[in-house]
């Protein structure tokens, strides 16, 4: 536990079982990374900081641990729960990417440069950041939607986020092809709206849909 955390009087709770939470938490966000564009549920029962992504906040909470680092697009009002994190896993948080393991955006504008985040080699591509990124909705139908393909992916799976506008799908698109041309070496991907988990492996390729653009 961080001993640096000056009052952990109203830190919540962690898991109840951390053990078996955990290793439920890791098969689910392996099986999102395994099937592309589908929609998992992420259950645990540990009771989040306010005003925290409930999905990302429990896969963050079994991922991380004294040997990993976390950094937050939104620190300073991310506060509080960066120090329950801190405190249950003993993680380091940074204060920029280039060394983070796992990076947490709060909102698709906020997106890393990926020239400055930890992108693996060709020897060791495991040795990369893993993306967490807060979207509004996973379920619901949007104007302009991506087609994803790639392994994992049988024939073709659709990606609507409801509460993108067209920028963001532009942006993210842009920040994805990106993504793909570092390969086998770039980021792996978690889409949460705090009650869906989503994974986008590096290995997945995105298009706009036939009639979007």
């Amino acid at each position: 536990m961080n001993s640096a955390i000056k009052d952990l009087s109203n830190i919540p709770a962690g898991f109840a079982n951390d053990f078996h939470t955990s290793q439920m938490v890791f098969r689910t966000a392996l099986k999102a990374l395994s099937y592309p564009g589908k929609l998992h549920t992420l259950e645990h029962d540990a009771p989040v900081p306010d005003s925290t992504n409930p999905v990302i906040g429990g896969l963050l909470l079994a991922l991380l641990d004294s040997e990993t680092s976390l950094w937050s697009s939104n620190s300073m009002t991310m506060n509080f729960a960066l120090d329950w994190l801190k405190f249950h896993t003993d993680c380091a948080v940074f204060k920029t990417t280039e060394e983070a393991d796992f990076l947490w955006i709060k909102n698709i504008r906020d997106l890393p440069n990926l020239k400055k985040c930890k992108l693996g080699s060709d020897q060791y591509p495991d040795k990369s950041a893993t993306c967490l990124i807060e979207v509004p909705n996973l379920n619901k139908k949007s104007p302009w939607r991506y087609k994803l393909k790639g392994p994992g992916i049988k024939f073709e799976e659709k990606l609507e986020i409801q509460g993108w506008d067209e920028e963001d799908y532009h942006d993210f698109l842009s920040f994805w092809n990106e993504n793909n041309r570092l390969f086998p070496c770039g980021i792996d991907v978690f889409l949460s709206d705090g009650q869906y988990i989503l994974g986008l492996p590096r290995t997945t390729h995105l298009a706009y849909s036939e009639g979007d653009t």
